[in-house]
């Protein structure tokens, strides 16, 4: 858990630092650009995206991290990580259909699967005006699918690392290395 945990941390704070010359830009732009000097904005989805962006970063990274642990060559790692990548993709292939019906019940449930929430629930805030029971059971089931794979990830190493060299079963992981 620890090691999954530091490798998060440096991630996030990456993550972080890129974000801070990001926001000064932007205000810089605000104060200086003729074009932006009289639009409006909407600060929930600058609010959505801070409050969504370190659960997404822990589930990915620990989603990440449990499949490496629990793989043992590169080739079956990357199409496990390649099956994982393309649902979290899903919204960016499904844009269409989000931009179309933003409420509509396909968008809705991508907004509460936690692999999808994080942009689906971006995306629909720019579209629409989201009801806060949507964004609150967005964020604690994301937050709640982080906590339970960086858990997951932690358990995957240790048993990974006492089976070193055999393939590791999600069963095996979660009875603690026990089969």
């Amino acid at each position: 858990l620890g090691k999954t945990l530091a490798a998060i941390a440096i991630g996030l704070t990456q993550l972080l630092f890129w974000s801070f010359f990001v926001i000064i830009g932007f205000i810089i732009m605000t104060f200086t650009s003729v074009w932006m000097a009289g639009q409006q904005f909407d600060a929930t989805p600058f609010i959505l995206l801070l409050l969504i962006m370190p659960a997404a970063f822990l589930m990915v990274g620990g989603m990440m991290a449990a499949a490496g642990a629990m793989m043992t060559d590169n080739k079956e790692a990357q199409q496990a990580i390649g099956i994982l990548s393309m649902v979290l993709f899903l919204p960016m292939m499904m844009m269409s259909v989000i931009m179309l019906n933003p409420n509509g019940p396909a968008t809705v449930f991508m907004s509460f699967f936690p692999l999808t929430s994080p942009v689906t629930l971006l995306m629909r805030s720019t579209l629409t005006d989201l009801p806060a029971w949507q964004i609150v059971l967005s964020l604690v089931l994301l937050y709640l699918a982080a906590a339970f794979m960086v858990w997951l990830s932690g358990k995957a190493l240790r048993v990974g690392m006492l089976q070193y060299g055999r393939k590791v079963s999600l069963r095996e992981v979660l009875s603690g290395g026990r089969s």
